[in-house]
């Protein structure tokens, strides 16, 4: 993707309430279920907080 797409990309994404992998930068959202996300590059986080799943408070 290049520069000038991220830029009209990131703000859309901070309004959505989207949130980015923090290994790869992938915008990723969250439609239903648990916190766990698993982006395309495999890492598994925590949609609430970005860090790797089960490091937070936020899962079960």
């Amino acid at each position: 993707m290049d520069e000038e797409a991220v830029a009209a990309v990131t703000p859309v994404a901070a309004r959505m309430g989207w949130q980015r992998c923090p290994r790869c930068g992938m915008i990723v959202e969250r439609i239903d279920g648990c916190n766990r996300m698993r982006c395309t590059c495999r890492h598994v986080f925590c949609y609430v907080c970005g860090s790797t799943w089960r490091e937070c408070g936020h899962g079960y």
